[in-house]
């Protein structure tokens, strides 16, 4: 199944819960993953494996006690981390949550090439690995398939071409309320206040952001690019835009390029870590940051 490009368009989506699966190529967003609906193939050798396994330890607690054996369903979940890993270490030890925080908003900030869409891919790698779903918002519809999916789930992923600032609110609002993604990823602030009626719609939405993100545990990613001088440019988002609901605020830099051969295959990075109200970076990290799907030629 390939990843599903949703354009909205006069009703108001119809989103998953959270026990839904994102859709692919075609399908509706509350449709379930064909490979759910298919009945599971029936293990009867590790049935009995379990079977023994449950009576031995039935036995030992007979025998020794109810402390002598236990199943490793019986023991406590482990706790969620505070902070989503974002595959990159040096910057996992700078980030106040050891990651990513979760229930807030991150913005990722700097010129375009500077690597901020390739931290973002690999957030929503290392929250796919945790068992999360994931959404990207394409407001840019700069995003291509082929490279970016490189180690992704893509029965895990969703992404969402809103037709307007108003759309896109709903769509933030829809999944956060119900929970249904583990990582959102906002690609890009320019384009959402260049739409007609962006800059009320998003006001709105940021209104109600911080009661949303704390129920829903998500982590949200905000990609506010800056000029490069290198590149067409989108129309500017002031850098105050997101302030009053911002945890945390990346600024990134590029400082050189990775390179396999002739061809650029990514790039280095200065990473700021500024935690608001304070303007101040509290750490500054190098990261290398290969493109999508080109990890494996480094």
């Amino acid at each position: 199944m390939g990843i599903g490009q949703t354009r909205f368009r006069s009703s108001p989506p119809q989103l998953p819960s959270s026990t839904d699966r994102l859709c692919g190529a075609g399908e509706p967003w509350s449709c379930r993953a064909r490979d759910n609906l298919e009945r599971p193939t029936v293990n009867y050798a590790v049935g009995r494996r379990t079977a023994t396994l449950d009576a031995l330890v039935e036995e030992l607690r007979r025998r020794y006690g109810p402390r002598a054996a236990r199943r490793g369903a019986e023991l406590p979940a482990p706790e969620r981390p505070a902070g989503l890993a974002t595959g990159c270490a040096a910057l996992d030890a700078a980030l106040p949550a050891g990651g990513l925080p979760r229930g807030a908003l991150t913005e990722l900030s700097g010129p375009r090439s500077a690597g901020a869409t390739s931290l973002a891919l690999a957030a929503i790698r290392q929250a796919q690995a945790m068992g999360d779903l994931a959404c990207l918002l394409d407001l840019s519809h700069s995003f291509a398939p082929a490279a970016a999916v490189w180690g992704m789930d893509r029965h895990a992923l969703a992404i969402a071409r809103p037709a307007t600032a108003v759309e896109a609110a709903l769509v933030v609002q829809t999944l956060l309320a119900r929970r249904a993604v583990g990582i959102l990823v906002l690609d890009s602030l320019p384009y959402w206040l260049a739409r007609s009626g962006g800059v009320a719609a998003l006001a709105g939405l940021l209104r109600r952001l911080p009661r949303l993100l704390a129920a829903a545990d998500c982590v949200l990613l905000v990609l506010n690019p800056r000029p490069s001088g290198l590149l067409p440019d989108p129309p500017q988002a002031p850098l105050a835009t997101l302030a009053p609901v911002a945890a945390l605020r990346l600024q990134l830099a590029n400082t050189g390029w990775l390179r396999h051969g002739p061809a650029i295959i990514g790039c280095t990075a200065r990473v700021e870590v500024c935690v608001p109200p304070r303007a101040e970076p509290a750490a500054v990290v190098q990261l290398e940051l290969p493109f999508a799907g080109a990890e494996g030629q480094r």
